[in-house]
């Protein structure tokens, strides 16, 4: 059992005979005894010597332009992605910076709203207390959010 698994483990040596000679002996003394690894050895030897015989294939004559440009377009793509990846560090931080920019820009906008068409909605609103006859409701507990907000109408109305 060892000798065979000693043959498979070395049995490219022991094909082509580049074993000191006492193992050679042993190991050809154990293939002749042993039917599996005489046939290891003799399959493996036959495939082992065809590979000396392998014919030689010419590829066509455009083969190595056809791969060049193939070769190039590879390297083009590659230069393409390595250019936007350098990039990449620059960008982020540019668009974070641009994202910012805007949202200050429409927070102040929008913090730049005129009082005129707040105080005119507000004053509209009284109108159409006083129009309907609502005055009944102007007593509200103190401190609720009505009587918050008629308060502050009433401060706006005045300074107008």
């Amino acid at each position: 059992m060892k000798d065979c698994e000693f043959l498979e483990r070395n049995l490219i040596d022991f094909v082509e005979r580049k074993l000191d000679p006492e193992l050679m002996a042993k190991l050809t003394r154990h293939a002749e005894s042993c039917r599996g690894c005489r046939e290891l050895v003799k399959d493996f030897a036959s495939i082992w010597q065809s590979t000396d015989q392998v014919e030689e294939i010419e590829p066509s004559g455009s083969f190595w332009a056809e791969l060049q440009s193939k070769l190039d377009v590879l390297d083009e793509q590659r230069d393409r992605k390595s250019f936007v990846k350098r990039l990449m560090p620059i960008l982020q931080p540019a668009a974070a910076l641009a994202v910012l920019v805007v949202t200050v820009l429409l927070g102040y906008s929008f913090g730049q709203m005129p009082a005129s068409s707040v105080v005119s909605e507000s004053s509209e609103i009284s109108d159409l207390w006083s129009e309907y006859g609502l005055e009944s409701f102007d007593r509200f507990p103190d401190g609720s959010l009505a009587d918050i907000y008629f308060e502050l109408d009433e401060d706006e109305g005045d300074e107008s």
